[in-house]
């Protein structure tokens, strides 16, 4: 049984290749146009967001004294001995 029978029970002819060329065209130009609006919505929701909440940027000093020290002040050193204390006892 087909899955989607013709009123005369006959199957439906295969489309050309020309019209299934015409199709991926259309749907090309539709993938573009959602893009291009996925786009303007992502930037217009970044720029919200943005004057919502106001960063301001790290300064140099900052970002070293981040990525050096963990937040709980323990370097990556600390950690790797307790860790092996641990598995020594």
């Amino acid at each position: 049984m087909t899955e989607h029978p013709t009123p005369s029970g006959q199957d439906p002819v295969p489309p050309t290749v020309e019209a299934l060329q015409q199709e991926i065209e259309r749907l090309r130009m539709q993938l573009a146009r959602k893009t291009t609006e996925a786009d303007i919505y992502r930037e217009t929701v970044y720029d919200m967001v943005r004057d919502k909440f106001p960063i301001d940027p790290m300064t140099e000093e900052e970002a070293r004294e981040l990525m050096n020290t963990p937040p709980g002040g323990e370097t990556l050193g600390d950690i790797i001995a307790e860790f092996e204390r641990r598995l020594e006892d």
